[in-house]
C-alpha cells in the first residue's frame, strides 16, 4: 500500500514539473455503490444496494511519456457510498463518504484530426477525510474512525477502467473504479464486507500545454 501511495505522488509531482505536458481541473458527477454481504457462521446474505449521487472535483495532470501512451494522474475531491431500500422500519439507508483520491491511469491513444480517443486503466488511493450514515426518520450518524462506532477504515485502495476523448483543451472521460479493499471495520462488524464500486462522468479543461 505505501508503495503504491509514494508512486502515485511521484507521479503525480513528474505530471506537473516543468516537462508535463498538460495541467488542468477537472469536474464530474459519480454514481457510487458498493459490494455489500455479511458473513454468519457459514451463511453468507448479500445485499442489493443502489446508485447514489455525487461529485468529483480537483486538479489533474498527464504526461506524454512514450507516443501512443500517455500518463495521467490527478487529486480529486471524490464521494463515494451506498444505498440500501428497506433496511430499518422499510426505510432507505445509506454511507456516504467524502474522499481525497489519487488515481494513475495509463492511457492509450489515438491521434485523429479532430478528436483523440483513448482507453485508460491503472491503481487508485483513496482516503476517506469523512461522511454519515442516514436513515429517512430513523437516525443520522456522523461516522467514526475509533473506537466502538467505527463502521468503516480510512483507506482503501482499487483499479479504474475507462473510455474518453480529447476535443481541442478539454477532455471528457468515462470510468468506472472498482475497490479492493474491504474497507469495513470488522473488528467492530465482523462479517461485514464493503467494497465501493463508482461510475463517473467528468470534463477537465486543460490550461497549461508544454510541447
Amino acid at each position: 500500500m505505501r508503495k503504491i501511495i509514494l508512486l502515485s505522488i511521484v507521479a503525480i509531482v513528474a505530471s506537473f514539473n516543468a516537462n508535463s505536458r498538460k495541467i488542468g481541473i477537472q469536474a464530474g458527477i459519480n454514481h457510487p455503490n458498493a459490494l455489500f454481504k455479511q458473513k454468519t457462521g457459514s451463511s453468507v446474505t448479500s445485499y442489493n444496494t443502489l446508485l447514489m449521487n455525487g461529485t468529483n472535483v480537483g486538479i489533474v495532470g498527464s504526461f506524454n511519456f512514450l507516443k501512443p501512451f500517455e500518463l495521467n494522474s490527478a487529486i480529486l475531491y471524490s464521494h463515494k457510498g451506498f444505498c440500501r431500500s428497506r433496511c430499518l422500519s422499510n426505510s432507505i439507508c445509506l454511507l456516504r463518504t467524502h474522499n481525497i483520491e489519487i488515481p494513475l491511469n495509463f492511457q492509450c491513444r489515438l491521434k485523429l484530426p479532430i478528436v483523440t480517443p483513448f482507453i485508460q486503466a491503472g491503481p487508485y488511493w483513496s482516503y476517506i477525510l469523512g461522511g454519515y450514515t442516514y436513515s429517512i426518520g430513523v437516525y443520522h450518524e456522523n461516522l467514526k474512525f475509533s473506537g466502538n462506532g467505527q463502521y468503516v477504515k480510512r483507506n482503501d485502495f482499487g483499479f479504474n477502467f475507462g473510455a474518453g476523448f480529447d476535443l481541442f483543451r478539454f477532455r471528457f472521460t468515462t470510468n468506472y473504479g472498482l475497490g479492493l479493499t474491504n474497507i469495513a471495520a470488522t473488528h467492530n462488524v465482523p462479517g461485514w464486507t464493503i467494497r465501493n464500486k463508482v461510475f463517473a462522468i467528468s470534463i477537465a479543461y486543460f490550461f497549461k500545454i508544454i510541447r
